[in-house]
């Protein structure tokens, strides 16, 4: 086949007018379609080596597995064809473009709107049997319409990627290296849903800030520096903890992709209000942030009210104490038998009051929470501890807060 160039007529039908893009094991053209006479998109595959017949079969199989997968966030792919042995896909021209246009002038209710329709999109993609894991996302592979934000470039396996790049080795793994996450670095990496969760957040912490969280090295250099970065405080709380999230070094601690496209659609419906407190997180709090009285701007009390609190139980407590000492010298002096004797030790109350003071209030939260998960078996309240605090204990109660608003979504969805 002559070498692929502007004014090429392929296959006696699309006229090449203009390259989109070159990756490496395809060639992205904007054509006129002759026949139809409207622009479309061909996406030819290894344009400068032919294939034989057993490879053009494997990617016949694999875009039947695709085509009939339909949903508003997922490029619907046109037809599939073969010209002299190179595969080709035919798709709809989006004249918007990618959401790479965006980079660094992305705003946060444009934000919430991205990832509330990718992780949407992946969450199909993902539900399919087998899963049809993308990796691949980033804003170059998402195209912008009217309304929706749209995942393309999906469906071709690691196995296919492997023979188009005419490799046997099975540790090659497919993706562009700043959006790779960390486990695509270790030894016999391993392909499932997480991955895609991980280029999600970079994809969408690069459009927000115009950086690459990790640099071009991507997951590689968190495996060395562990540290997730952090988005400005300018971001509300909530798009900064879902970031966060996305990014995990561990992937068991990463939303499923249908947790944030639920909880991201809440957000866009309910804008969350700027950070009066950048210190503190209100996705930290059992209580939905939007449920918190309209003056408190969707935030716990203020610090004024919390100190009044303390003084309050600073009272309380010194005239239960007055109370304990009096009653103790008037059963001194009834002599009294079995009184004292009888009475529950105060040891776990000394314990909580001690808990309860000062800077261990958040212990004391933690503890009431963990005794609560036990005897009750209701969901724990996550701790009231720092946004940036990322241990082990925190990773448990922070997925089940997203889990929390899934089980919300659903309910009410039934209700409707």
């Amino acid at each position: 086949m002559a070498r692929l160039q502007q004014g090429y007529l392929f296959d006696s039908r699309y006229q090449l007018l203009r390259k989109l893009g070159d990756g490496g094991y395809s060639e992205v053209w904007l054509v006129q379609d002759t026949v139809g006479d409207i622009e479309l998109v061909l996406k030819i595959f290894l344009p400068d080596a032919q294939l034989d017949d057993k490879v053009v079969d494997l990617f016949r199989k694999e875009f039947q597995l695709v085509y009939n997968i339909n949903h508003p966030n997922l490029l619907k792919y046109s037809q599939f064809n073969v010209c002299m042995g190179y595969p080709y896909l035919v798709m709809p021209y989006y004249r918007l473009g990618s959401a790479a246009s965006m980079v660094g002038r992305c705003s946060e209710q444009m934000g919430w709107k991205y990832l509330r329709d990718v992780a949407a999109g992946l969450a199909r993609l993902h539900a399919q049997r087998p899963a049809i894991i993308h990796q691949d996302i980033k804003p170059a592979n998402v195209l912008l319409d009217s309304e929706n934000f749209i995942i393309t470039d999906f469906g071709i396996s690691a196995g296919m990627y492997n023979l188009v790049k005419g490799s046997s080795d099975n540790k090659v793994v497919q993706g562009t290296r700043p959006y790779m996450p960390p486990e695509k670095y270790l030894e016999n990496p391993e392909i499932y849903p997480e991955n895609d969760i991980w280029s999600l957040g970079a994809s969408l912490y690069e459009l927000l800030t115009g950086e690459l969280p990790f640099g071009i090295e991507g997951g590689e250099k968190q495996l060395e520096v562990l540290e997730c970065p952090k988005l400005p405080a300018s971001f509300s709380n909530e798009l900064r903890y879902a970031v966060r999230k996305c990014l995990s070094s561990n992937p068991g601690h990463r939303p499923t992709a249908k947790e944030l496209a639920l909880y991201a659609d809440k957000m866009v419906k309910n804008p969350p209000s700027p950070p009066t407190d950048s210190r503190v997180s209100p996705l930290y709090y059992s209580q939905d942030p939007l449920s918190y009285p309209p003056n408190s701007g969707g935030y716990p009390p203020k610090e004024g009210k919390k100190k009044l609190s303390i003084l309050m139980i600073a009272a309380v407590s010194v005239i239960g104490i007055a109370l304990v000492v009096f009653f103790t010298i008037f059963l001194f002096n009834h002599q009294g038998k079995g009184t004292i004797a009888d009475t529950a030790s105060n040891s776990d109350t000394t314990k909580v009051d001690s808990l309860l003071s000062g800077r261990n209030l958040e212990k004391a939260v933690t503890y009431t929470n963990t005794r609560r998960k036990k005897d009750n078996n209701r969901e724990v309240t996550p701790k009231g501890a720092d946004l940036e605090d990322d241990n082990e204990a925190d990773e448990v109660s922070e997925s089940e807060f997203f889990m929390q608003h899934t089980n919300e979504m659903i309910v009410s969805g039934k209700q409707q």
